[in-house]
């Protein structure tokens, strides 16, 4: 089945993409997806992992879980920009 394919060789380029081969091209290509459809398959599946991971790196919930790393501090100190531009001589000339 085409669509079994394709969720098969998405599940491995999210799990193991250093394991993609020529191979797995070609059970796609056989299964009767074109070439466009295989490239933008990778183009989604690498931006679903992008956009986890910047989730993931700032906090924010994903999958009925919250992960609360940098957003946590954020709130915790709202103001920490206006206070490292105050004591800090180098923030201020940065800006």
């Amino acid at each position: 089945m085409p669509t079994r394919a394709l969720l098969a060789f998405a599940h491995r380029l999210s799990r193991e993409p250093w394991k993609i081969t020529r191979r797995d091209w070609d059970a796609l290509l056989a299964a009767g997806w074109s070439e466009a459809q295989c490239i933008e398959a990778v183009h989604i599946v690498g931006l679903f992992e992008y956009f986890n991971r910047v989730a993931d790196g700032f906090g924010m919930e994903s999958h009925g879980r919250e992960h609360p790393l940098l957003l946590e501090a954020l709130h915790a100190n709202p103001t920490r920009d206006e206070t490292a531009s105050a004591s800090d001589p180098d923030e201020r000339s940065a800006r």
